[in-house]
């Protein structure tokens, strides 16, 4: 059961992955007839209208992928939940927000300063001692 649950995460977070880099192809898309249209005019090297398009193929490659993998999960996840292969399998649900380590929650963005005050600690402890004599 405990593999199945994880191949339920990953479908989740598969989907919005999905739905992420349908966002970014159209964007891609977009930028790519801009720039034709202006290299068209002489107003940008073809280049880098070229650039563009094929940064626009590359994220459509990707969401193919993307596909890919999720039909192939589904494949597995299936079987483990008792469903027929050619029934359908819908997961409803998301995954948490994602919270990025070392931001307090409520504040502006900025980060904890931990190594500060270890800086000034070591700045203060010499890295070297002196040596002492020894006198018998």
């Amino acid at each position: 059961m405990a593999e199945a649950r994880g191949l339920a995460v990953r479908l989740l977070a598969l989907e919005k992955q999905r739905a992420l880099r349908q966002q970014q192809t159209e964007l891609a898309r977009k930028l790519s007839e801009f720039t034709q249209g202006r290299a068209s005019k002489g107003e940008l090297s073809p280049l880098d209208a070229a650039q563009a398009q094929v940064d626009a193929q590359r994220l459509l490659l990707e969401g193919r992928r993307i596909e890919v993998e999720r039909v192939a999960l589904l494949g597995a996840l299936k079987p483990m939940l008792g469903i027929a292969p050619g029934d359908s399998l819908n997961l409803v649900g998301e995954l948490p927000a994602l919270v990025v380590p070392g931001i307090i929650p409520g504040s502006t963005g900025r980060t904890i300063n931990w190594p500060g005050p270890r800086s000034r600690q070591r700045r203060r402890t010499p890295r070297w001692r002196t040596p002492s004599v020894c006198r018998m």
